[in-house]
């Protein structure tokens, strides 16, 4: 258990070395003092059940893991925006745009009316090309629900494209 004194030291102590570790990861100055204030915060949330002795350790692990996560994040944004770039391309190309928007304001608009976790599941498949069962696996929701959720999206958007103006 680390009290105030010990977690005020402790501030004092590793945010500038645990900035600076950030940076090894992150280039962004911001992002890296976001993170480490992020950590301090759950470290302060949790200080109940931290042992003095692991405090170093615990908040050098939790700024690596952090960094690591924006990480993965921003690859994932990048990877979404040059697949809708792509399927922008391809669209435009052979005409077919403003179907395209449609089919997107479908999509949308399903996402907008599902509920947690079933939006997730569906964003996951979706925007990353998941698999069921790694999404099933990420989210620790059971393989069965996550079909189940998917059957329920693909089945509303089947019902909003019926229920679609004619052109």
């Amino acid at each position: 258990m680390i009290g105030k004194q010990e977690f005020d030291k402790a501030f004092r102590e590793y945010y500038s070395p645990l900035f600076f570790f950030a940076r090894q990861y992150i280039v962004s100055d911001d992002e890296c003092y976001d993170i480490v204030s992020s950590v301090f915060e759950d470290i302060w949330r949790d200080a109940d059940n931290i042992q003095p002795e692991t405090l170093r350790t615990l908040l050098y692990i939790k700024v690596r893991n952090c960094c690591i996560n924006a990480i993965r994040h921003k690859d994932t944004q990048s990877r979404y925006a040059e697949y809708v770039k792509a399927m922008t391309d391809i669209y435009i190309a052979n005409n077919e745009f403003e179907e395209q928007q449609e089919r997107e304001s479908i999509i949308k608009a399903v996402i907008a009316k599902l509920k947690p976790p079933a939006d997730l599941i569906f964003k996951l498949r979706l925007r990353d090309g998941k698999k069921y069962q790694e999404i099933a696996d990420e989210t620790n929701i059971s393989l069965g629900m996550v079909k189940k959720y998917m059957r329920k999206a693909l089945a509303m958007i089947s019902e909003m494209n019926k229920n679609k103006p004619a052109r």
